[in-house]
């Protein structure tokens, strides 16, 4: 099991399932395997994914930040957890 489904398994064991996900440059392996894993955790949790929640950094703390607010404008009401790979 690699660390984006042990992060998320965390998060779903400690009963939560808004989970976001805030993934490298989508052109480089280590990202795509990543956020292969995180969705496929979230299958496996029986867990929908909310497409809106996955946003697309670059690994600085500015980007982070910025899809960290873009995510939380979607629904911070509920949304509870944010899942990074920055």
């Amino acid at each position: 099991m690699g660390s984006a489904c042990k992060a998320t398994e965390y998060l779903i064991k400690n009963g939560h399932s808004k989970i976001g996900h805030i993934v490298g440059k989508r052109n480089t392996q280590p990202a795509r395997h990543i956020l292969f894993g995180f969705k496929k955790c979230l299958k496996k949790n029986k867990i929908k994914l909310n497409k809106d929640w996955i946003k697309q950094g670059d690994y600085s703390k500015e980007s982070g930040y910025r899809r960290m607010k873009e995510i939380l404008k979607e629904d911070i009401e509920s949304m509870k957890n944010i899942l990074f790979n920055i």
